[in-house]
């Protein structure tokens, strides 16, 4: 798994070199929360090539990683998309994963829930945020 981010994040250094404008949507939130969802239907601005970061990005440290790698590359805002879903629809979503064997134990989702940090604009280095409500 440690080896699977490192080359996420390597991949990430290489794609931010590029000369060209970027918009990195950061996504954040709880598993079964529609991130990848919302990423397959790349629901994207059009006005810079888009990269998309999908993983929880709970902790305000996860987040620095990626945007600190970020502002290392010219031209690049930052767009953190975040993911409020209620807690019964993301236990309903997880039981629709049992059969693809990615179903997450319950109490590891509450942990998650609890540990979850929001984003503080004054000291999260974002240029944009995003707001996806899921009931």
């Amino acid at each position: 798994r440690e080896r699977a981010w490192d080359e996420a994040r390597e991949t990430f250094q290489h794609l931010i070199k590029r000369k060209i404008s970027q918009r990195i949507y950061l996504l954040v939130g709880l598993p079964c929360s529609g991130k990848s969802e919302w990423a397959k239907e790349r629901a994207v601005l059009p006005d810079r090539h888009s990269v998309i970061i999908d993983a929880t990005n709970l902790l305000r440290g996860e987040r620095a990683l990626w945007i600190n790698l970020a502002r290392k590359g010219k031209d690049i805002k930052v767009c953190a998309v975040v993911f409020l879903t209620d807690f019964i629809t993301i236990k309903e979503r997880n039981i629709e994963r049992l059969d693809q064997n990615k179903f997450i134990d319950v109490s590891i989702l509450e942990t998650k829930k609890d540990k979850f940090e929001s984003i503080d604009i004054k000291f999260e280095d974002i240029d944009e945020m995003v707001i996806v409500r899921e009931d």
